[in-house]
C-alpha cells in the first residue's frame, strides 16, 4: 500500500493546477485504489482548498479488483467526507469492484489521475499474467503491452488514455520503467498522448522485493508535442532543459544519480568495429558438469593480470579456461582468483571450465570458439561501464557477461578505450539509466553496447588506448591511478568533451571507476 506521505505528494502533484488557479472540482480517478490511500489524500487536498464534501465525493472514482479491499476504501472515504446517506450512496457507486483494464474507457475519463498500480515481474512464477488477461490487453492496448512488460506498463497506458485534454496524472511506478527495454513501446505510446512533466524519486520509499520507485507526473496534450523542461524532485531537485533530456525518460534516473549530461562529438558507433553477444539459458546450463576449481587454469594469466603473481605459469593448463562472472570484472581488470564466484549454485575461488567437456556439447562449441578469440568482456549492473580485455582469448564469459569481438584484433585496445571511457559511461546512463536492479547501476544489453559512440579524435584515442595498457601493466596503485587520470584526460580529448563539462565528468566518473578496481 502507498505510505501516507507518498500518497499526499502524489495527490498534490496531480491536483496542482486546481490547488493554484483552476476553479471547480476536478474528477479524480485511481484505477487501482486498494484501501483508498491515494483517494483519501486527494480528498484531503480538495477539502483543504474549500471544496464541498458532497462535490468531492462525486468527483472521486476508484477501481479495485478485491471486493473486501474496495469496501474498506468506501468506508474510509465516506467517513472522511462526513458520512450521511447522500455521500455514502455516491461513494459506493464511485468505487467499483473490477479490473480497471476491463472497465469501459468512457467511465475512466478524468481530469486527474492518482495511481500506484501493481508491480508484477513477468519472469517469476506466480506473478505472470494469465493468457486471458494478456489477450484482452493486446486487444485494448495493441503491441505496446506485451513480452516481459510489467502490468504497471498496462496501467500507465490506461492512465494516459483516461486523462482528458489538459488533465494531469501522478503515478507511482518501478524506477526501471524509466528505461527498461521491455517498457519502451509503452513509453513511446504514452509520449504520443501526454508529456512527462516531472519525476520525483526518494530512496526512503522501497516496496516489496526491494523495488525502488519514482512518481511520474504526466500532462495530457491538448495540442502538438511541446519541448518543455523536465522537473526533478527528491534527492536531486532541478529542471532539465529540453536540450538535455529530449524526451528520454531515462534522463531522470541519470540526473538523480548525479551523472553529468553529455552528448559527445563522435564518429560512428562501437558496432562499426565489433560484434557483441550476451549468453542466456542454453549457455548457462551448458556449463553444468564442466566447471572446476583450478588456480592453474589458463596459459597466460600472469601476462593478462600482472597483479596475480601467485599463479604458477609453469603449472598452467591449456585445457581449462578461467570463467569470469560479472562480479569478477572491474574497470580494466579482472578479480579472478581474488574473490569467490558463484556459478550454477556452487561457489568457486578459481572458477574454470574444462575444454574437452565443452567440446563434447554441440550447443557450447560455437560459444567456445568465440571464447578462444581476443575479446572484451563487459559486465552488467555496474556503476560505470566495467570491462576487461582478453588479448589472448583465454577467458570464458559467465552468463550474463557480454562478449565484444572486434572485427580486427589489432583494434582491440582502441575498442576497449572507447567502451571504458568516461564519455561512454555518461552516455549509457543518460540513455539507459533505470533499467538495472539498483538506482546506482546501469544495465546494458549487447545491442546497447554496440550503440555506444566512438571517439572523433584519432590521435587522442590512440593515446587513451596506450594509457589503458599502462594501467594494466602498472606495478602499484600509484602507477595505476596516474594511468587512469591520464586515460581520462586523453579520452576527453578524443571525444571533444567541452571544457566546461570535463571537470564534472572526471569528478563523477573517476571515483566510481577506481572503486570497481579496488573493491
Amino acid at each position: 500500500m502507498t505510505p501516507p506521505e507518498l500518497a499526499q505528494r502524489v495527490a498534490e502533484a496531480a491536483l496542482a493546477p486546481w490547488s493554484r488557479d483552476r476553479r471547480g472540482v476536478p474528477s479524480v480517478l485511481d484505477p487501482a485504489c486498494g484501501t483508498g490511500n491515494l483517494l483519501v489524500a486527494a480528498a484531503k487536498t480538495l477539502l483543504a482548498k474549500g471544496r464541498h464534501p458532497l462535490a468531492v465525493a462525486r468527483s472521486l472514482r476508484g477501481v479495485e479488483i478485491d471486493r473486501e479491499t474496495a469496501e474498506v476504501a468506501r468506508t474510509r472515504l465516506a467517513s472522511l467526507l462526513g458520512g450521511g446517506p447522500a455521500i455514502e450512496r455516491v461513494v459506493r457507486a464511485n468505487i467499483r469492484v473490477a479490473d480497471a483494464t476491463a472497465v469501459t474507457p468512457r467511465w475512466l475519463q478524468a481530469d486527474a489521475v492518482v495511481a500506484n498500480p501493481p508491480f508484477l515481474g513477468q519472469l517469476k512464477k506466480g506473478t505472470t499474467i494469465d493468457r486471458a488477461t494478456a489477450s484482452r490487453w493486446r486487444k485494448r492496448f495493441g503491441e505496446a503491452v506485451g513480452g516481459y512488460a510489467d502490468p504497471a506498463a498496462a496501467f500507465l497506458l490506461l492512465i494516459a488514455r483516461s486523462l482528458r485534454a489538459g488533465g494531469r496524472a501522478c503515478v507511482v511506478l518501478p524506477r526501471s520503467m524509466l528505461a527498461v527495454a521491455s517498457a519502451e513501446p509503452v513509453r513511446r505510446a504514452v509520449s504520443e498522448l501526454a508529456e512527462l512533466a516531472g519525476v520525483w524519486m526518494d530512496d526512503r520509499f522501497v516496496f516489496d522485493a526491494g523495488t525502488r520507485v519514482a512518481a511520474l507526473t504526466l500532462v495530457r496534450r491538448s495540442g502538438g508535442q511541446g519541448q518543455t523542461p523536465l522537473g526533478m524532485e527528491g534527492q536531486v531537485t532541478t529542471a532539465l532543459p529540453w536540450a538535455v533530456w529530449r524526451g528520454r525518460w531515462s534522463a531522470a534516473a541519470a540526473a538523480g544519480a548525479g551523472v553529468p549530461a553529455l552528448e559527445p562529438v563522435h564518429a560512428g558507433v562501437v558496432g562499426d568495429l565489433a560484434s557483441a553477444t550476451a549468453d542466456f539459458r542454453d549457455q548457462f546450463y551448458g556449463m553444468r558438469g564442466t566447471l572446476c576449481d583450478d588456480r592453474h587454469a589458463g596459459r597466460g594469466l600472469n601476462a593478462l593480470r600482472p597483479r596475480t603473481a601467485a599463479i604458477d605459469r609453469g603449472a598452467s593448463r591449456m585445457d581449462r579456461l578461467p570463467v569470469l562472472t560479472t562480479g569478477l570484472i572491474g574497470w580494466n581488470c579482472s578479480h579472478w582468483g581474488e574473490r569467490p564466484a558463484r556459478l550454477l549454485g556452487r561457489s568457486f575461488q578459481h572458477p574454470a571450465a574444462r575444454v574437452p567437456a565443452l567440446l563434447s556439447r554441440p550447443v557450447m562449441r560455437g560459444w567456445l570458439s568465440d571464447a578462444l578469440h581476443p575479446k572484451i568482456l563487459v559486465a552488467t549492473q555496474t556503476p560505470v561501464i566495467e570491462a576487461v580485455v582478453d588479448p589472448f582469448g583465454e577467458l570464458a564469459p559467465g552468463v550474463p557477461v557480454i562478449r565484444l569481438l572486434p572485427h580486427d584484433a589489432a583494434e582491440l585496445w582502441l575498442l576497449a578505450a572507447a567502451v571504458l571511457s568516461p564519455a561512454c559511461s555518461a552516455v549509457a546512463w543518460w540513455r539507459h539509466a533505470g533499467a538495472g536492479l539498483s538506482p546506482k547501476a546501469i544495465k546494458l544489453s549487447a545491442r546497447q553496447v554496440l550503440e555506444l559512440p566512438l571517439p572523433v579524435g584519432v590521435v587522442a584515442w590512440k593515446r587513451s588506448a596506450e594509457w589503458l595498457q599502462r594501467f594494466r601493466l602498472a606495478a602499484d596503485d600509484r602507477g595505476r591511478m596516474q594511468a587512469m587520470s591520464a586515460f581520462a584526460e586523453a579520452s576527453a580529448d578524443a571525444y571533444a568533451v567541452p571544457a566546461d563539462r570535463r571537470e564534472a565528468l572526471a569528478r563523477w566518473w573517476q571515483p566510481l571507476a577506481w572503486g570497481t578496481f579496488r573493491r
